[in-house]
């Protein structure tokens, strides 16, 4: 969750979250999300201003598949790739094009893993209040260091700053971070396989 002034990751099943510092613009805290925290997001570039631009850079092929049904819903299947991933978006067909369906390939990476997400009930008209990316951890969760803070407090020297944790903490804190990256990537809309 980014509320304009930092970033908060729940690892629910853990009761665990992380926090860190991050004024400035959605793009900015993507950016520092993926790069300096090395957390994972496969659906971070939809998020981004910047994705027409990005798009038109990135996709080396884009073909349209056929026309099926997602969700009850008729869609038109399209399926693309860039130099580092193979996409797949199934479109709702009618007065509202949005995706139902992203499926992402990572072909290059030991496994060939996958991402996909199904997106249900849009509500392209939201009304949001000031406490609606205020993040609020759920009672008996506790907080720990982002894995990276861990790592480079460690070669720093020293335990992360405001934890006085002892070292098992740290790496009990490292070990969900890590597990947690991997299962946050889809924000509950998606899986991992």
């Amino acid at each position: 969750m980014f509320d304009g002034h930092s970033i908060s990751v729940l690892d629910a099943d853990a009761g665990v979250y992380a926090q860190a510092p991050q004024p400035g613009t959605v793009d900015d805290a993507l950016v520092y999300f993926l790069r300096e925290l090395r957390m994972r997001m496969p659906l971070a570039l939809l998020f981004s201003t910047r994705l027409p631009d990005v798009l038109s850079r990135a996709v080396r092929s884009i073909d349209y598949v056929e026309s099926t049904e997602i969700l009850g819903v008729p869609t038109q299947h399209v399926a693309g790739r860039t130099d580092s991933v193979d996409f797949q978006f199934w479109i709702a067909e009618g007065e509202r094009p949005l995706p139902l369906r992203v499926v992402i390939t990572y072909p290059h990476s030991p496994g060939q893993p996958q991402f996909w997400a199904n997106f249900a009930d849009w509500k392209t008209s939201p009304l949001l209040s000031k406490d609606t990316f205020q993040f609020k951890p759920p009672p008996g969760s506790r907080q720990i260091a982002f894995a990276v803070q861990v790592q480079r407090s460690a070669e720093a020297g020293r335990r992360p700053s405001a934890s006085g944790r002892s070292s098992h903490e740290v790496r009990m804190a490292e070990r969900s971070m890590h597990h947690c990256s991997g299962r946050l990537a889809g924000a509950g809309a998606g899986h991992v396989r």
